[in-house]
């Protein structure tokens, strides 16, 4: 990516920050305590929650099973630049703060690669 392409990337980003960020505590975790190391913080961050399907385990609506599944796809998109804190991993949760009943998402996949977001694949806490 080209030096002015980020920069018009950049604008996109906090644009939509400014549209769509919500406050998102940030609470890490080693081995499901706090940790130490690492001290939670707040952040203004885009959460995006898919629509909850619960199925059964082969996909289906089976009300008589008592597996089932969760196949929402709940996303939460952090800003680099904006972002200082320390490495977000598996095993860290968050909650949304400002949403009714502030729910809790566990962290199940950071991915670093995007240069310009930090990507949360989230799953229910």
């Amino acid at each position: 990516m080209t030096p002015e392409t980020k920069k018009h990337f950049e604008k996109v980003v906090k644009a939509a920050d400014e549209r769509w960020a919500e406050a998102i505590e940030l609470k890490f975790l080693q081995d499901g305590r706090q940790d130490q190391s690492r001290g939670n913080t707040t952040i203004q961050a885009i959460l995006r929650v898919g629509n909850v399907r619960n199925t059964n385990l082969s996909g289906g609506d089976a009300l008589k099973w008592r597996g089932r599944v969760n196949s929402a796809k709940t996303q939460l998109h952090i800003a680099k630049s904006l972002y200082t804190g320390p490495e977000i991993k598996k095993g860290d949760t968050i909650r949304a703060i400002t949403r009714d009943g502030m729910p809790w998402f566990d962290v199940l996949h950071a991915n670093y690669r995007d240069q310009l977001r930090i990507v949360l694949e989230l799953g229910e806490a």
